[in-house]
């Protein structure tokens, strides 16, 4: 076989292995924050809306984001990170509150808060441990 054939097979064998993962992720976090679906292709249809509609949104933030930083003015870079962070939980937030209407989807609105804090939260530990990362390589 050639190069080009075999790296091809390896890629296409790391996508179908990242949408399982994706698929088994998203599950397990689809019901542990208390979400319900009738049936298993709710879910996935449940999913794939969310995961289109955070990427266009996230489109939209970054177009968005730097007028909202020439109106806020943070001064540092803590707020820089936190502004970033109570955004993307206000879009995951949207994004939920809008899907929750799906046939046969049925999320609390409690459990929706509480999923688009922990989603916040993630981001904003990751971006902070990045920082910290870049800081102790200087």
């Amino acid at each position: 076989m050639r190069k080009d054939q075999t790296d091809m097979i390896w890629n296409m064998t790391v996508l179908l292995l990242g949408a399982l993962v994706l698929l088994a992720g998203g599950r397990l976090l689809f019901f542990a924050f208390g979400f319900q679906s009738d049936r298993p292709w709710q879910f996935v249809l449940f999913l794939l809306i969310f995961l289109v509609l955070e990427e266009l949104f996230s489109l939209f933030k970054s177009r968005l984001f730097p007028l909202l930083l020439r109106l806020f003015r943070p001064e540092g870079f803590l707020q820089l990170i936190l502004c970033r962070s109570m955004a993307e939980t206000l879009m995951v937030l949207g994004i939920l509150l809008l899907l929750r209407h799906l046939p046969g989807i049925h999320i609390g609105s409690l459990a929706a808060y509480t999923f688009a804090l922990f989603w916040g939260g993630t981001g904003l530990t990751m971006r902070l441990w990045g920082e910290w990362k870049r800081q102790n390589r200087e």
